[in-house]
């Protein structure tokens, strides 16, 4: 964890800068989708849970509803308790994602994380350094309830980080592999030293 004032807003840029990476991900992926047949983005394979339009919706989701709540709820509240999100509940919004078009969607998670980093960056200096109890890991996607520990708004954006990369790795194996053929070495490149830098 940085220690003086200079280390720590470095490293809240480099947060943010790496949140934003999301953002971009989405626009090169926009340039390329078209060439995914329908039937690709609304079907759930074998082995996976949802759709890559349930997908990104989830991501959506995410940012809109737990995210962005629980920096309200750490900022506000001594030391919340988080339980791990219902991501289907989430999705069971009265939406039917997979009748959306992609460009929706991709605008959907545009506009999610970038109210996010808006909320960071309108955050405190000082109330980064407040905690909640999360649930800790990641079991099939899911959070484990049964192990929770103290963290800060540092540990937070930096786990959330690591969770895009992680759905950004999965997402763009699946559309490459099956229609797109070789991924771009930029994105690849810029997934990669995204996933370094953090608390």
């Amino acid at each position: 964890m940085a220690e003086t004032t200079e280390e720590r807003q470095q490293l809240r840029a480099g947060l943010l800068d790496q949140l934003r990476h999301l953002v971009r991900e989405v626009d090169m992926l926009e340039g390329v989708i078209g060439r995914v047949p329908e039937k690709l983005l609304a079907e759930t394979p074998p082995g996976e849970d949802r759709s890559i339009k349930e997908t990104f919706a989830l991501i959506a989701r995410l940012d809109e509803a737990v995210h962005a709540r629980r920096i309200e709820r750490v900022v506000a509240e001594d030391t919340p308790r988080f339980t791990p999100p219902d991501r289907e509940a989430l999705l069971s919004n009265g939406e039917d994602w997979n009748a959306q078009s992609m460009a929706a969607l991709f605008e959907r998670v545009r506009t999610a994380r970038r109210e996010l980093i808006g909320a960071l960056e309108a955050t405190a200096p000082e109330d980064w350094l407040r905690t909640g109890v999360f649930p800790m890991g990641e079991e099939g996607g899911k959070e484990n309830d049964s192990e929770r520990e103290e963290r800060d708004l540092y540990w937070m954006a930096h786990a959330l980080c690591q969770r895009d990369a992680a759905r950004l790795e999965g997402m763009t194996r699946r559309l490459y592999e099956s229609h797109m053929g070789p991924r771009p070495e930029e994105g690849a490149g810029e997934r990669e030293r995204g996933g370094t830098q953090g608390p």
